[in-house]
């Protein structure tokens, strides 16, 4: 924006406001602004609401005459200085609830991260720092938005109430009559009812108590704990989405899975992170199979990657999760929600898990789809990724097309037997369905067909199929190794002519 641009030269009183809010505010004599801080800084004051503007026109102007008249207005400005009798010299015209210096840099981080939730702005405080938050728009006031904040603080970290500093522009707190203020809590002076003490003396048992903890409290018998860290590993295109997809509908429908029984049906959300078109095509045609193409209701989809680097990200969907309160939170694949982290380091993993333990606590178990290190059968990066799993679970496709899923953790109990799944088409993409015995119809056909190539009995399943294909008979591998191997096992006919 510039001069030649606005409707109008600023007045008086815009110039004023300027002043006033310039960059550093408050400066040692600011008589004169930079023209394009001038015109930046009015046009900002004339996109506020015409109420909010008056009122911020209002405080500029007091505050300029308090600079060329001593006198202060008690109900215009006050903080901790000020209630204690202290010279306060913030020099800042709008009321404030309390004053940022008795905050450090920890509780002020916090605050600050946590207000912006509630619909706060930051503004620069004397002095250069970003020291008041500003509230405006907001669905709560000043007051309740710092006992939120404390208390949270207080139950999240152990570390008791913190002292804060909130300040508004609006001219509402310091109404004649109102306390001049207000009083911080104070942290409790007994260490015995410490919000740290209390949460570890609720999970102090004696031996006897201990003794009568129920067992695993299973979502799936023997498959899936209740509000487990689970890990669905497998290299790509080895039918891991299939697999979760198929576990997620059988925990929002009641179906067994594979023979497992599903103590508890409920919500669950499904982050679609890295095909959400491939999910939803699988999706349609599970309820195509299953439930006569109608929706569930239960099972909710997040197109979209949340990021366990980026700050806030989780936190966000752990709101999310607060909301639809799932019994699965499935995530598709990590690979995707982790990007920027090295799979490698612990500590990066470290976040991670740390992020799918916040889950956890929400009431929740995590599926975290992965892939598996380089021939073998644990998560790909740091080992802290296993040890953190109470369930991990292997998924491969060999060359017949027959998935097998195979638990190689089970934390609290046993590993459940090794399924043999297939894919069978359904609409636009497929559905699992158990997978046939590895017996051929045609074994005896095959069995003469070896033989009448004069192979010998002990001939390999390589040289078998390749002698089976070069006569003009395409087989596939499963169906010429059980041929082999029964042919094997056979005593030889001996031939009309060694009788003789």
């Amino acid at each position: 924006m510039s001069f030649d641009a606005m409707t109008s030269p600023p007045t008086e009183d815009e110039t004023i406001w300027a002043r006033l809010n310039a960059s550093p505010p408050f400066g040692p004599e600011v008589t004169e602004l930079d023209r394009e801080a001038l015109d930046w800084l009015v046009g900002v004051l004339r996109g506020l609401p015409e109420q909010r503007r008056q009122a911020e026109i209002e405080a500029a102007k007091s505050a300029s005459q308090q600079e060329q008249d001593p006198w202060v207005d008690p109900f215009a400005f006050t903080c901790e200085d000020a209630i204690e009798g202290r010279e306060c010299s913030h020099g800042n015209p709008y009321p404030l609830l309390r004053c940022d210096d008795e905050v450090n840099d920890d509780e002020y981080e916090y605050l600050s991260e946590h207000a912006e939730r509630l619909g706060a702005r930051m503004k620069a405080a004397p002095g250069g720092r970003l020291g008041f938050i500003y509230w405006w728009d907001s669905e709560i006031d000043e007051r309740e938005a710092v006992a939120r904040v404390r208390a949270e603080r207080a139950q999240q970290d152990g570390m008791g109430v913190t002292t804060a500093l909130v300040a508004s522009p609006s001219l509402s707190p310091a109404l004649p009559g109102m306390p001049l203020g207000v009083p911080v809590p104070q942290a409790t002076e007994n260490p015995y009812e410490s919000p740290a003490y209390l949460a570890l003396k609720m999970a102090l048992f004696s031996e006897d108590e201990f003794d009568q903890r129920p067992p695993v409290d299973w979502l799936v018998d023997k498959v899936l704990p209740r509000g487990a860290l689970a890990y669905l590993i497998g290299e790509p295109g080895n039918g891991k989405t299939f697999v979760a997809l198929d576990l997620a509908y059988s925990l929002a429908t009641g179906r067994d899975w594979w023979g497992h029984e599903v103590a508890e049906t409920g919500p669950v959300l499904y982050v679609a992170a890295e095909d959400d078109r491939g999910v939803q095509a699988r999706a349609r045609a599970w309820r195509s199979r299953f439930c006569g193409g109608q929706a569930t209701g239960k099972v909710h989809f997040l197109a979209h990657a949340p990021q366990v680097g980026e700050p806030g990200s989780f936190e966000a969907l752990g709101l999310m999760v607060e909301l639809l309160r799932p019994v699965l939170v499935v995530l598709d694949t990590q690979a995707r929600v982790t990007r920027g982290l090295d799979e490698n380091d612990s500590k990066a993993m470290g976040e991670l898990i740390h992020q799918a333990n916040r889950l956890q606590k929400l009431g929740t178990a995590v599926l975290s789809v992965h892939h598996p290190a380089r021939g073998g059968t644990v998560p790909r990066g740091s080992s802290a990724q296993e040890g953190a799993a109470d369930v991990v679970v292997f998924c491969q496709m060999d060359d017949d097309k027959v998935l097998k899923v195979k638990c190689t953790k089970q934390k609290n109990a046993s590993e459940f037997e090794p399924l043999s799944l297939g894919l069978d088409s359904e609409g636009e993409s497929a559905v699992l369905k158990a997978a046939k015995p590895p017996r051929w119809e045609g074994q005896e056909q095959i069995i003469a067909w070896l033989d009448g190539l004069n192979l010998p009995r002990d001939t390999g399943v390589p040289a078998a199929r390749k002698a089976l294909a070069d006569a003009g008979h395409e087989i596939t591998k499963r169906a010429v190794e059980d041929a082999v191997k029964v042919r094997k096992g056979r005593v030889p006919v001996p031939s009309p002519a060694a009788l003789k």
